[in-house]
């Protein structure tokens, strides 16, 4: 028993050791995870310290292959000489244009070249490029200034063959000399080009002279508003001279464009350029302005006044031949006011008949156009033309001159053609003559910005429209009101007959409807067969007049039918409702077209007329 007691405990001593040495090791393990711990930790925040630490190595790498990849870029321009020296160093084997697209790509490789130098003056391979391009284009400069040469020869020497220098304008060698001394950037050879253009200039300002003779207006069509020959002379060479003048402008403002040159040197260049063109304007010029028998026509005023304007306005771009240019505008703001104060006289002694179909009097249209051409001009200028006490009217003393002037020739146009419209063959013809004119007068200033300003704060736009009112109501109560009344006037009667007779027809109530119906056609068709070659050239009075005429007439005939016209007042009914309400509307759309042959089919056939009517209408 003992025994077995000592062996127990013996074991179990040994039991106890052993869990002992399992507390010592798992103590110990636990000691190791948190070192492990620790040693993690520390080698995390060395990874992100070795982390930060490469940040800047990666930009620099960045940064390295941006770089390599500009190195690149740029060593690609260093070929370019060798593509284009073929073109450069002989240009006589290739268009000109070939050549200069490859000088101005040669010129931009330098310019990169040199830009990389400058920031990389260690590349030699760059330096190198650098010379090399420096040299061809040097030696490139010296071909173009050979060809710019070359090619003003060639011009002068082809206008002599010709005969004609002002071919020249058009030339393609001009274009040439300009882009080549783009490149050049210098005046070495201006003198070359300012000997060349003065010739082109001078002989294209002769050309305009050439064959002239004062022309002396027939006494058949002494108000013929065209330009007289020695004045639109003189303004086609003054207009050829200033058209050519912005064309040597512009092609001396494009061969200094690119030249560090003051104002002075391109004044210069184009004074010796316009100076004998200039010489032979004010020589001839003057003559011409004086030429012919003096008689006064609208063109030739408006024409004196374009010369006038561009005297003005070269005398501004070429200060040296300022005095010549205000010599020749002198005799020609003489000239034209002296013209100008006779237009009224010109306007009101118009002799000529009025049209036969009473359409716009070419006096109209001529005279609005010579008052639109004269406000497209400088107020200014047109002002000087006159004194402050020129063409009085009474009422408008605080007008400006010239205003004066535009309402006096309006007043005189407007009394010259009352004067045509009481030649007139009818009164009928007379209304729609001055009803066409006082519209177009109208139209005409509505259309006109300038004349709109002008009139619109005096109430003349507000004259013009109360004179087309006025002369619309005058023609309906001249031409058809006996028409309106024959139709109308009996109606009270007819019905108060048919109320005393419960409906019944009367005779006289019969008799009164057919004198109804027999007077009114009697009355439409001697308007209509009168009327009927009148002519409204616009559309939309035309359309206007036939409206009304349909509203004022045609309704109240169709009112008329639909009352009387079933009543059995005839057993021939188309003796007396000659038409139906859809044919006479169809008629009025024939009026003022000036048809003449719809006049003579209604008096030579009803029938006939209607279906042509009808026809032209669309309704047959």
């Amino acid at each position: 028993m003992a025994e077995s007691s000592s062996c127990f405990s013996t074991q179990t001593a040994v039991l106890l050791t052993f869990i002992d040495s399992l507390r010592t090791a798992s103590a110990s393990a636990k000691a190791s995870v948190a070192s492990y711990d620790n040693y993690s930790l520390e080698l995390a925040q060395h990874v992100d310290t070795l982390d930060e630490r490469l940040q800047p190595l990666k930009l620099a790498c960045g940064n390295l292959e941006r770089t390599i990849s500009s190195l690149e870029k740029t060593s690609s321009r260093f070929v370019v000489p060798k593509e284009v020296e073929g073109v450069l160093l002989h240009p006589q084997n290739h268009d000109l244009h070939v050549v200069l697209d490859t000088y101005d790509q040669l010129v931009e490789s330098k310019v990169a070249v040199d830009a990389f130098c400058f920031r990389n003056p260690s590349v030699g391979a760059a330096r190198d490029a650098s010379r090399r391009l420096t040299a061809l284009q040097q030696r490139a400069h010296d071909h173009l200034a050979k060809a710019f040469k070359n090619a003003a020869s060639q011009l002068v020497q082809g206008a002599g063959e010709r005969g004609d220098e002002s071919a020249i304008l058009e030339s393609e060698a001009v274009g040439h000399m300009v882009a080549i001394n783009r490149r050049l950037g210098n005046t070495a050879h201006l003198a070359v080009f300012q000997n060349m253009r003065a010739g082109v200039v001078r002989s294209g300002v002769l050309a305009s002279f050439e064959g002239v003779q004062p022309v002396h207006f027939t006494e058949d069509n002494p108000t013929a508003l065209r330009y007289a020959k020695c004045s639109h002379t003189l303004v086609r060479a003054l207009r050829s001279l200033s058209q050519m003048a912005g064309e040597e402008r512009a092609l001396v403002t494009k061969l200094l464009d690119s030249l560090e040159m003051n104002d002075g040197r391109s004044k210069q260049l184009l004074e010796g350029i316009l100076s004998p063109a200039f010489a032979e304007i004010t020589t001839k010029g003057r003559q011409l302005v004086h030429g012919g028998d003096g008689a006064v026509t609208v063109d030739r005023s408006a024409a004196l006044l374009d010369v006038l304007e561009e005297c003005t306005i070269q005398q501004t771009h070429v200060p040296e031949l300022a005095v010549a240019m205000r010599q020749l505008g002198d005799s020609l703001r003489t000239a034209l006011a002296q013209m100008l104060r006779s237009i009224p006289t010109v306007v009101g002694n118009d002799d000529s008949k009025p049209p036969k179909d009473g359409a716009v009097h070419y006096l109209s249209t001529d005279t609005m156009r010579f008052l639109d051409r004269l406000l497209e001009s400088s107020r200014v200028l047109l002002e000087s033309l006159f004194g402050p006490d020129a063409f009085p009217l009474q009422g408008y003393a605080e007008l400006a001159p010239f205003s004066r002037f535009v309402l006096t020739v309006l007043r005189v146009l407007w009394s010259a053609l009352e004067s045509k419209a009481d030649h007139c063959r009818s009164k009928e013809l007379s209304i729609v003559l001055l009803l066409n004119n006082a519209h177009y007068l109208r139209v005409a200033t509505e259309h006109s910005a300038a004349a709109t300003k002008l009139l619109e704060p005096i109430g003349e736009c507000r004259a013009q429209e109360a004179r087309v009112a006025t002369l619309k109501q005058k023609y309906f109560e001249t031409s058809w009101q006996k028409a309106v009344t024959a139709l109308s006037k009996d109606w009270p009667t007819i019905d108060k007959k048919l109320a005393k007779h419960n409906g019944a027809l009367s005779k006289g109530a019969k008799d009164l409807v057919k004198e109804m119906f027999a007077d009114f056609f009697k009355e439409f068709e001697v308007r209509y067969v009168q009327q009927v070659s009148f002519r409204v050239p616009d559309a939309s009075l035309r359309s206007e007049l036939q409206d009304r005429l349909c509203t004022d007439v045609i309704a109240l005939y169709t009112t008329a039918v639909q009352r009387y016209g079933s009543l059995p007042f005839s057993t021939h009914r188309d003796k007396y409702i000659k038409r139906d309400p859809a044919a006479m509307r169809v008629l009025v759309r024939e009026l003022f077209m000036g048809n003449d042959q719809t006049a003579h089919t209604f008096t030579s056939s009803t029938g006939s007329m209607i279906g042509a009517a009808m026809e032209r209408s669309g309704l047959s």
